[in-house]
């Protein structure tokens, strides 16, 4: 959780390492826009677990709130505040679909027209290092274990354990390599410290 101006520059840095980009430049705005949406998602978790203080630092929350969840929509995003840690990467603008219940850890990768969501009234966990392909859903009070991998267009509705692929409807083991060489930046992310 992003609850320092440290740990909000650490989560954007592990963020851009996810991407393969250097250190923040404003030109990120206009080349890079999943760069410019993280650092806007990291900014408004910033202020919305740290902004107790005067009005003109609320005024700025819910500034940065309206810009975060504009921006979600052109890019077709529905990614709550405080669900992922560091080093999230999402491969393209399209369909991404999360509820605010779910929990992920770091360097987790997805790509468009996923869901993870509620099921029965409980929703995920997502350990380090997961890779969600296109069209996947995940589905109920589940577990992800890290570096698992979920297939392409894939229903998942049971855990998932560490270092395993899953792919089909619904997902069943088809590897047990899971996400290991398919994710960029994690060893950079993965040196500056845990939640």
């Amino acid at each position: 959780m992003i609850d320092s101006r440290t740990r909000y520059r650490q989560y954007l840095h592990c963020d851009l390492a996810a991407y393969e980009l250097a250190p923040w430049r404003h030109a990120y705005r206009l080349t890079h826009r999943q760069a410019n949406w993280h650092r806007l998602l990291r900014r408004a978790e910033y202020y919305a677990n740290t902004s107790a203080g005067g009005p003109l630092n609320r005024l700025l929350a819910t500034w940065t709130l309206y810009r975060y969840l504009a921006f979600s929509e052109r890019l077709g995003y529905t990614v709550p505040l405080n669900v992922f840690g560091p080093g999230l990467s999402i491969a393209h603008k399209g369909t991404v679909v999360i509820n605010p219940d779910v929990r992920a850890g770091r360097n987790c990768r997805l790509h468009p027209d996923c869901t993870i969501g509620d099921r029965g009234g409980a929703s995920p966990v997502l350990g380090d290092e997961v890779w969600v392909a296109a069209g996947a859903r995940i589905l109920g009070a589940i577990t992800i274990g890290d570096q698992a991998a979920i297939g392409a267009n894939a229903v998942v509705l049971q855990d998932v354990a560490a270092h395993t692929t899953v792919a089909g409807i619904p997902a069943r083991v088809v590897s047990q390599h899971g996400s290991i060489g398919m994710l960029r930046g994690v060893d950079e992310a993965a040196a500056l410290g845990q939640d």
